[in-house]
């Protein structure tokens, strides 16, 4: 699938790319669902995690101001767990299949995350992946400032696609009730030199079925890399 790349801020920090390795530019990896444990009460704004950490998230957070009649909000009736597996950097070289999109001095960064959406019904779509809205989560600086992502332009939103794992195998969305689960990533564009070292939900993410504005807007959820 074709992307363009979506406006966002540039960033300033330079930083180091946490828990990346140079095997992801030359090997697939295959990825697992990891036990998001029992749905627990939504984090507190600034909540630090590491990476298959989960997080509880409710869809229609009392910020939302259009969250009933948003694209797909009517698939959610409950809590959705999120959690981050993976963040690694690719090959330039990458950006040879887009069409559009001016990538000059930016590499492309893969965030891989887990959605458990057990306490919801949801529907497989013909492209294995539930017919929901996933929580947006946004490789970040680690002063808070989110990178730019590559986005599909559906609804300007951070989609989390299969598709979008660059070639890394992940498992299909599992339907059966009461463990519906879907792993799937997303690819962003920051900077050369100006690599993300966390993901965040800040509530504000572009898909707003989860909150346009949000408590967690100035003091985010955060997922670092394990050590």
């Amino acid at each position: 699938m074709r992307r363009t790349l979506a406006v966002a801020v540039a960033a300033t920090l330079l930083a180091a790319l946490a828990g990346c390795s140079s095997d992801h530019e030359t090997k697939a990896d295959d990825y697992s669902y990891v036990d998001l444990g029992k749905v627990s009460r939504q984090p507190e704004p600034g909540t630090r995690l590491t990476f298959g950490e989960p997080a509880w998230i409710e869809p229609h957070a009392p910020e939302a101001d259009w969250a009933d009649t948003a694209p797909g909000s009517t698939s959610l009736t409950g809590p959705v767990g999120a959690t981050v597996l993976d963040m690694y950097p690719l090959a330039k070289s990458y950006w040879d299949r887009y069409l559009t999109g001016d990538f000059t001095g930016r590499t492309p960064v893969v965030v891989v995350a887990e959605f458990d959406y057990g306490q919801t019904e949801v529907k497989a779509t013909n492209w294995d992946h539930p017919n929901a809205p996933t929580p947006p989560l946004m490789a970040a600086l680690a002063n808070g400032r989110p990178v730019p992502f590559v986005d599909n332009m559906v609804y300007n939103s951070v989609t989390y696609e299969p598709d979008n794992c660059a070639g890394r195998r992940v498992p299909a969305f599992n339907e059966t009730a009461g463990n519906q689960r879907y792993i799937a990533c997303e690819i962003f564009a920051p900077r050369s030199g100006h690599l993300p070292t966390e993901v965040i939900y800040d509530g504000v993410g572009s898909q707003q079925v989860f909150a346009k504005r949000s408590r967690y807007a100035s003091d985010p959820i955060v997922w670092t890399p394990k050590g």
